[in-house]
Parts: structure tokens; C-alpha cells; sequence
């Protein structure tokens, strides 16, 4: 005997349901990791050059990184950084909160 289903049988319907829910549910939890994975934040407010600069390069180096938040408070930094992702081909959107500047680089 088959312990196969037959094509009209009414569990058919019941496990189609099942493996639609999990691949969905394991689809969402994928992409909720890759969006963890593929943003970052750094804080760079009190350092002085050339240090957000080379955070922010290691940051941009890192594999599966496509939007960095690098935050700082200096005018001076805030040049450095965004000369620097320039260079390496980043996209760079500068944000005034106050005194600080939140720079976003996307690849």
C-alpha cells in the first residue's frame, strides 16, 4: 500500500497551506536579517580626523553593508567622510540635526 496522497484527497489542500505558511514565515525572517545585515550605524560625534574617516571606511568595506549612518559633529568630518565614500563610489545624503550631521551612504 501507498502511503502517497491521492491527487483529490482533501489533505492536498491542508498541506499546500502548511508549506505556504512556512516558506513565507522563513521568507520574512530572511529578510528581516539581510536588512539588519545590509545597514549599519556608526557614531562618530567627539572624534577627531582622520578617526571618522577610517571608521567609516572599515564600515564601507565590510561585506553585505549597502546603507551606512555614520553620525558626526564636526564640519571637518562631516567633508572627510563624504569625500571619502565619494571616492569609493557611495552615494552621500547629508542630514543637519542640530549641531551634528547624520551622513547616509548608500552603495
Amino acid at each position: 500500500m501507498s502511503n502517497r496522497l491521492k491527487p483529490d484527497s482533501p489533505w492536498n489542500s491542508l498541506i499546500d497551506q502548511r508549506k505556504t505558511f512556512f516558506t513565507q514565515r522563513k521568507n520574512d525572517i530572511l529578510r528581516k536579517e539581510y536588512a539588519k545585515m545590509s545597514s549599519k550605524t556608526i557614531d562618530c560625534c567627539g572624534l577627531s580626523c582622520p578617526e571618522p574617516v577610517i571608521q567609516a571606511r572599515k564600515a564601507m568595506q565590510e561585506p553585505g553593508i549597502n546603507e551606512l549612518k555614520v553620525k558626526v559633529n564636526a564640519t571637518v568630518a562631516r567633508d572627510n567622510v563624504s569625500r571619502t565614500a565619494r571616492q569609493m563610489g557611495w552615494q552621500v545624503d547629508i542630514e543637519e540635526q542640530g549641531e551634528e550631521f547624520v551622513l547616509t551612504l548608500t552603495r
